[in-house]
């Protein structure tokens, strides 16, 4: 999937994605997703972001650091957000069980 995307991007086949290509892309992608089209600004941040040597071009192993990056991020929050979840059934279970015990005598 990530070549993929990374290849529809990288539209004169360099091997490399430009600035003008990532705008291009994104713009394209908000369009299709009736978003706002992204700003100069917005695409400058990214671009920085994902142009990790600053050579002025992302490269495939740029993009995939970075989005492999935001993937452990996210799965890390969404672990948190599990454990948090299963804590709290414990936590009600229990609530539960005392009421129980409680209405018992």
């Amino acid at each position: 999937m990530m070549h993929y995307i990374f290849r529809e991007m990288d539209t004169d086949d360099s091997g490399a994605i430009s600035w003008e290509e990532l705008s291009t892309f994104l713009t394209r992608f908000a369009i299709m997703m009736n978003q706002p089209q992204p700003s100069e600004k917005q695409v400058n941040m990214l671009f920085k972001l994902l142009d990790e040597n600053k050579d002025g071009k992302i490269s495939m192993k740029e993009m995939e650091e970075v989005l492999e990056s935001i993937v452990q991020i996210i799965q890390g929050q969404f672990d948190s957000q599990y454990e948090s979840m299963q804590y709290q059934e414990v936590l009600n279970e229990e609530e539960k069980l005392n009421e129980v015990a409680w209405n018992l005598f």
